[in-house]
């Protein structure tokens, strides 16, 4: 009998030990309140602890329960500010605002929506013709000196503002004034005074060039001009663009009173590599056209290649109106470091002169290229929207860092053919006359230029041209050279330029 009150007693203070054991072990370990009541309700019920060590217990689990409830409270609000701060952070991120170089010097906010940067170019030339008894004088020139600002909001926002210090008339012009909408890429919007889209060689900037002067298509070429476009690449290597455009030339209103008196110019190019996806290969075709009415004041002229003698002139057209069309097609083929380009151009003048006689005069040019990289770029990594841009060169040019920059090697031949327009023509159809000093005119020109470009960097080019120019006919210049010379029918030249762009 002893021993059983002996043992229910040592049973009694062994249950007593492990219900303080696993008291203190759920409170380490955060176990449930409601479990821990309930347990000590039954140990109270078979009297293995006392009411007063029942209630204190159950004071401590309810203190406890507070406490656990206000940490959790705690961590949730560290939480909490912790995940605000980092949506700040983000937030903060997207708005900040840095300064990175490349091909110049940008300012772009984090995630890249947002970018501002200075840009400019400097071209200076010197032009030697082959001595005293040549017709044109020796020169330097500052052939460009370009500053803007362009920039990118919101990503589908962009603009472009650049004026030229270069300007024929000495002082300050605009160059290009433009805002472009790009909610899709395909379909793009852009308004302003602008490029227009006519011919690759045009579209190519004079940064990027085959040769320092482009051909003699370019004179007859609408350029930049003010007005409205919509453009886009609806797949990797085909571009399109529709402009109207005032058809006067760059910084000049529409002067014209005519109902159909602005210009409608549209190209299309399709690069066949891209569509293949061949990396290393250029095989580009496309087409451009211009139509539209101008005043009868509108002059045409021509001169050549080497910014030499004006051979070209026509007098004034006279009447009403002259419906004027133009139209170019295009080709280059690129493959590794060599490439062939070529073009043709048509402009058609149509109309009625002031004594009622009809005209329909034609001019046709075209030029053949071929350019090599000597030093194995690629003219596909090059390439891009539709044109060729910057070449990079596999190692930039620094003495005794072993760079040797790029070399590129080029030649091209032109022919230009203006012989609808003679002297003999009637008064106000088109006629061949003299203007400024070039006394009497040619409308023929055959011409060949020999380049070596030398891409110290990205941003630096040096180069030489040799240009040759021959006329159908003597151009008569008055008055003459130093030497005494008055008329020419072939024109050499040496031009050479040093070239930097940011």
């Amino acid at each position: 009998m002893a021993s059983s009150k002996s043992i229910g007693l040592g049973s009694r203070i062994l249950l007593a030990a492990v219900a303080s054991l696993f008291f203190s072990v759920t409170t380490l370990t955060f176990a449930s309140s409601n479990t821990a009541e309930k347990l000590l309700g039954i140990l109270k019920a078979k009297k293995i602890i006392t009411a007063e060590e029942y209630q204190s217990l159950a004071d401590d689990i309810a203190e406890e329960k507070a406490a656990q409830k206000a940490d959790v409270r705690k961590l949730r609000f560290k939480e909490a500010l912790a995940e605000e701060g980092k949506e700040k952070q983000k937030e903060e991120a997207k708005t900040e605002i840095k300064a990175k170089f490349k091909d110049g010097i940008t300012w772009e906010s984090a995630d890249k929506s947002t970018s501002i940067s200075a840009n400019g170019r400097i071209q200076l030339d010197y032009r030697n013709y082959g001595g005293a008894d040549a017709i044109d004088a020796d020169t330097f020139d500052v052939r460009r000196a370009y500053l803007g600002v362009k920039g990118k909001f919101y990503n589908d926002y962009s603009f472009l503002v650049q004026a030229d210090f270069s300007s024929a008339t000495g002082g300050l012009a605009l160059d290009e004034a433009w805002f472009n909408i790009a909610w899709w890429k395909p379909v793009q919007f852009r308004i302003g005074q602008f490029k227009m889209p006519m011919t690759l060689e045009d579209l190519t900037s004079d940064l990027f060039i085959d040769f320092q002067e482009r051909s003699l298509i370019n004179a007859q070429l609408p350029g930049k001009e003010r007005g409205a476009m919509v453009w886009g690449e609806p797949k990797l290597g085909v571009n399109y663009a529709l402009a109207v455009s005032t058809g006067q030339g760059k910084n000049v209103n529409d002067v014209n009173n005519s109902v159909d008196g602005n210009d409608v110019i549209g190209r299309v190019a399709v690069n066949f590599a891209q569509l293949a996806d061949y990396k290393n290969a250029v095989f580009h075709l496309g087409g451009s056209f211009s139509d539209g009415t101008i005043p009868v004041t509108t002059l045409t002229s021509g001169r050549s290649e080497s910014r030499g003698i004006t051979f070209f002139n026509t007098a004034t057209f006279t009447g009403t109106d002259v419906d004027r069309t133009r139209g170019a097609l295009e080709a280059a083929v690129a493959w590794g470091p060599v490439k062939f380009q070529t073009e043709y151009f048509n402009e058609n003048y149509q109309g009625n002169s002031a004594v009622g006689v009809n005209y329909d005069r034609d001019i046709d040019i075209y030029y053949v290229s071929t350019s090599w990289l000597i030093t194995g770029e690629k003219y596909a990594d090059a390439y891009s929207g539709g044109v060729f841009g910057r070449l990079r060169p596999k190692a930039n040019f620094k003495p005794g860092a072993g760079g040797l920059g790029a070399l590129e090697l080029g030649l091209r031949h032109t022919n230009c053919d203006a012989g609808d327009f003679k002297t003999t023509n009637a008064v106000g159809t088109g006629v061949l006359t003299g203007s400024g000093t070039t006394t009497t005119a040619t409308n023929k020109a055959d011409s060949w230029s020999l380049g070596l470009k030398w891409i110290v960097n990205p941003n630096t080019q040096l180069s030489v041209n040799y240009v040759d120019t021959n006329f159908d006919t003597p151009v008569v210049i008055t008055p003459g050279a130093p030497g005494g010379a008055t008329s020419t029918s072939n024109e050499r030249a040496f031009n050479f330029r040093a070239q930097f762009d940011f």
